[in-house]
C-alpha cells in the first residue's frame, strides 16, 4: 500500500465517524507493516550476494513447506474433509482388489 493510497483511505474514512476508528487502526497497522518492510529491504540491501542467496533459499524453503498451523487448519476444514472422503470412496474398490499395502 503506497502512502498516497493510505492518505486517500484515511481521508475517505475520516468522514465516517463510526468506522473511522477501525479504519484508523487498520491504517496504523498498514503503516507499521510498510515501515518494517522498508527496514527489512534496507537490511537486505546491505548483505553480500552469498548472504542474500542464503536468505532467499531459506525463504523459498519456508514457502514450500507448510507449517503445522496450516496443516492443522487444512485437516479440520470441512471442505477438505469432504474432498478426502470422496477420494477415499473413489479408491475403495481399488483397495478391495486384494493387494496388500506396504
Amino acid at each position: 500500500m503506497t502512502s498516497d493510497s493510505i492518505l486517500t483511505a484515511y481521508c475517505l474514512t475520516a468522514t465516517t465517524p463510526v468506522l473511522s476508528l477501525r479504519h484508523s487502526l487498520e491504517l496504523d497497522i498498514a503503516k507499521m507493516t510498510a515501515k518494517h518492510l522498508l527496514q527489512i529491504e534496507r537490511a537486505i540491501h546491505q548483505l553480500s550476494a552469498k548472504e542474500k542467496l542464503w536468505l532467499l533459499e531459506r525463504i523459498a524453503r519456508q514457502l514450500r513447506e507448510p507449517n503445522e498451523a496450516e496443516l492443522s487448519a487444512m485437516a479440520s476444514d470441512p471442505e477438505i474433509q469432504a474432498e478426502m472422503g470422496a477420494i477415499n470412496q473413489e479408491f475403495a474398490l481399488t483397495e478391495m482388489d486384494g493387494l496388500q499395502s506396504a
